[in-house]
């Protein structure tokens, strides 16, 4: 049985601060925000291939 992957769309927003983090932890540490990156695609591929393992968040508030 073969798996479909599912495109995922980064919006612009979240670019700039995937950008800005990468910058963040390369100033920490030289090869940290490489590692970063490395890390957040291996996430976004698993999650292409699995996306049922994520839950939805709904972002309604609950008012009591």
């Amino acid at each position: 049985m073969l798996s479909m992957a599912f495109k995922i769309t980064i919006l612009p927003l979240a670019e700039k601060e995937i950008d800005e983090s990468i910058e963040f932890y390369e100033s920490r540490s030289k090869g940290l925000g490489k590692q970063f990156l490395i890390y957040l695609k291996s996430y976004l591929k698993v999650l292409s291939v699995n996306p049922k393992l994520f839950e939805i968040k709904s972002n309604q508030l609950i008012a009591n």
